[in-house]
């Protein structure tokens, strides 16, 4: 059965690209869209972690976006306080409510696996007694 082994082999094959493909293609801020437009993109509320020019970061929760910045509400102390964050000072800006993308290659790779032990099981399934093994 030659032509079985060729199938399977593509199968597996297109299958592996496609999964390990998907994580990287996830809908992610491209790093050339301006810090402002990631922002916008990121849900009011939403927890985000902050990176300034400074190196500084920053953590709390989106508030309303302006033209020049916008506000970011995080506790200082016992107190909720909110701080206005201008653009300019913005190095990154991540949404904490996102996976990471480590989180989704690591996913991908569990896929992966899933997928290849499913394709040796039912490989060796069909040919058992037809393959001569």
């Amino acid at each position: 059965m030659p032509g079985f082994h060729l199938l399977l082999r593509r199968s597996v094959a297109v299958l592996l690209a496609v999964v390990l493909a998907v994580p990287v293609a996830s809908a992610r801020p491209s790093s050339s869209a301006s810090i402002k437009e990631q922002v916008l993109l990121i849900r009011p509320g939403s927890s985000v972690e902050v990176r300034l020019t400074d190196k500084s970061k920053l953590q709390g929760r989106l508030g309303e976006v302006t033209d020049s910045g916008f506000e970011l509400q995080g506790l200082s102390g016992d107190k909720i306080g909110t701080q206005q964050v201008p653009f300019e000072r913005v190095q990154s800006v991540r949404d904490k409510s996102q996976p990471s993308m480590g989180h989704s290659l690591g996913r991908g790779f569990i896929i992966a696996g899933v997928v290849i032990v499913a394709v040796v099981v039912i490989y060796f399934a069909a040919c058992q007694g037809v393959c001569g093994g």
